[in-house]
């Protein structure tokens, strides 16, 4: 009796299992789908290539990953693709959308793992916003600048830019010029460039960034700003743009920055500025170009001043006389000894003077005749003998 009812017992037990074990493969997936088995269930429908059913039961286990696998699988292309964009299965459904031409969809995928590849597809599509924005999180500066110029839309494109910008002053901060510079160039903010170039002393950087803004200066009619740009690589240049808007104590500065002193005061005696000519002169002690500046001129009274402060009063007798001056002349003559400053009064007819000058050289002879000349009496001679009417 007990061994019966064991017996009994044991085929209780495992008459289910051989029920299921004499079941088609499709009844057995039924049986394990209606116990909600369902990843054995799915088991054997993928055994019996039942795509439908296995996607169906990957959804109520929230397999999503098999559900794009099958669908691809069962040639539900379209349905895959929208699973993978759902369910954020990106990096199965980028490729998949790349080979079904749905790039853009592909580039939005590829974007959340592969910025590289996903702005090169942007690229292709011309969505150049899109792919500045992947080659920034790539950190690509340069090529998402050169995406700048081909975004049409103004206010998108200074969106990217003012992120660049801000990337550039981020470099800065961690102390990474070199980069923050590229930058700042290629996005053609040349002031910033140029302080960065400064910073680390990149001498040919800095020398071409001057270049570039005096050029942009140029072009905006900033005159001003050119001529201070040029000055720092090129003074030539700096100097002609000075003169061409008449700005006489900028280029004079710069002639004088180059020690061409004789050059300044040329300058600004070309364009009547004798005062500034003249106090370039004083400072250095350089009166030639004045000297034949009012030479030139017959200013007399200037020559005079020249030749008095200069201590040239032999010249100065020499030019007056030759230009028949006959007051700068005694002027300058009586600054020569007696005898040389009477020899010329009585060369020019002034004979009581040189007799003066005569007496002054004890050469009494010389005196005598010279009043003689004058048309003294001889009393007169003899009076102004006796008395040494010396000359003030």
């Amino acid at each position: 009796m007990r061994v019966t009812k064991w017996n009994k017992m044991l085929i209780n037990f495992f008459k289910p299992y051989f029920d299921y074990f004499r079941m088609s493969l499709e009844e057995q997936a039924q049986y394990l789908e209606s116990q909600k088995k369902y990843r054995l269930a799915r088991k054997k429908y993928i055994q019996l290539k039942n795509y439908e059913k296995v996607i169906e039961l990957s959804r109520l286990i929230r397999d999503y990953k098999s559900v794009f696998l099958y669908q691809v699988k069962n040639n539900q292309t379209y349905e895959a693709m929208q699973t993978a964009e759902l369910y954020e299965l990106y990096q199965l459904g980028a490729p998949l959308c790349e080979k079904q031409g749905a790039i853009i969809k592909a580039a939005h995928m590829y974007s959340k793992f592969d910025y590289i590849k996903a702005a090169s597809l942007y690229k292709q599509e011309k969505i150049w916003d899109k792919a500045a924005e992947c080659y920034l999180k790539a950190n690509q500066w340069i090529r998402a600048i050169d995406c700048l110029d081909e975004i049409k839309t103004k206010e998108k494109a200074n969106e990217i830019y003012e992120k660049i910008e801000n990337i550039a002053a981020e470099l800065i901060k961690k102390e990474n010029y070199e980069e923050a510079l590229k930058i700042y160039v290629r996005i053609n903010a040349l002031e910033k460039a140029l302080e960065t170039a400064n910073k680390i002393n990149d001498k040919k950087a800095s020398l071409m960034l001057y270049e570039k803004l005096a050029e942009k200066a140029l072009k905006e009619k900033d005159f001003e700003k050119a001529c201070l740009y040029y000055e720092m690589y090129d003074s030539s240049k700096a100097f002609k743009l000075y003169l061409q808007n008449n700005d006489i104590p900028n280029a004079a500065r710069l002639l004088m920055e180059q020690e061409k002193w004789e050059e300044a005061i040329h300058l600004y005696l070309k364009n009547r500025q004798e005062d500034k000519a003249i106090e370039i002169a004083r400072q250095k002690n350089n009166y030639d170009i004045l000297m034949d500046y009012y030479k030139s001129h017959k200013n007399y009274e200037k020559i005079s001043w020249i030749y008095d402060i200069t201590h040239q009063a032999d010249e100065a007798v020499d030019y007056f006389k030759r230009e028949n001056q006959t007051d700068y002349l005694i002027y300058f003559a009586k600054q020569l000894k007696a005898s040389k400053t009477a020899e010329i009064l009585k060369e020019i007819g002034h004979f009581e003077q040189a007799a003066r000058y005569y007496l002054l050289d004890n050469n009494e002879e010389e005196c005598i005749n010279c009043l003689q000349l004058a048309g003294k009496s001889p009393k007169e001679i003899k009076d102004y003998l006796f008395i040494k009417n010396y000359p003030a």
